[in-house]
């Protein structure tokens, strides 16, 4: 439930408004925007208040993507691709998500996707091949990549499985 605001102009309102906003977690400039607005801040208002928050660094677009970006890539094993959507869905200008995503060079997308394919198929052990080949293929599509990575990704972990259980 959001208050009602006595005055649509009143800065500092909109300034506790935001920092409660940035104090719950990080945010794009668009978030802080778009709450701002919801809560009936004048757009001039909004748009002084997001200026003077960025000059002094409590919002910046880049280095939130950039988080993003890390977190998205080592900790969930999400593709470029899914990560680039969910920047732009939050509101992450094209430019900053091409700067973002420089840091995740498409060469790294494949080793990536090894150790999410890795994972994965850990997760399955004891079910049968073609389930696990399959399930496995289908996390790794719903994690943004395409056909060809997820397949070699499959492919290369179940050779690995397959080398290690005939080694014994």
């Amino acid at each position: 439930m959001t208050r009602e605001i006595s005055d649509p102009h009143d800065i500092e309102a909109a300034r506790e408004v935001a920092l409660r906003m940035l104090t719950a977690m990080a945010r794009t400039c668009d978030q802080v925007r778009a709450g701002l607005a919801r809560r009936g801040f004048a757009e001039e208002t909004i748009d002084g208040l997001v200026a003077r928050l960025s000059a002094v660094g409590l919002l910046d677009d880049l280095a939130y993507a950039q988080a993003v970006v890390r977190a998205r890539r080592d900790m969930t094993g999400s593709s470029r691709r899914a990560i680039g959507a969910e920047l732009k869905r939050k509101g992450v200008p094209d430019d900053v998500v091409g700067q973002a995503l420089s840091e995740y060079p498409c060469e790294d997308e494949g080793e990536v996707a090894l150790e999410e394919a890795r994972r994965q198929v850990f997760r399955r052990h004891g079910q049968p091949r073609e389930r696990v080949q399959r399930q496995v293929f289908a996390a790794l599509a719903r994690k943004g990549y395409g056909p060809t990575v997820a397949h070699d990704a499959v492919s290369a972990v179940l050779r690995e499985v397959d080398h290690d259980v005939a080694r014994g």
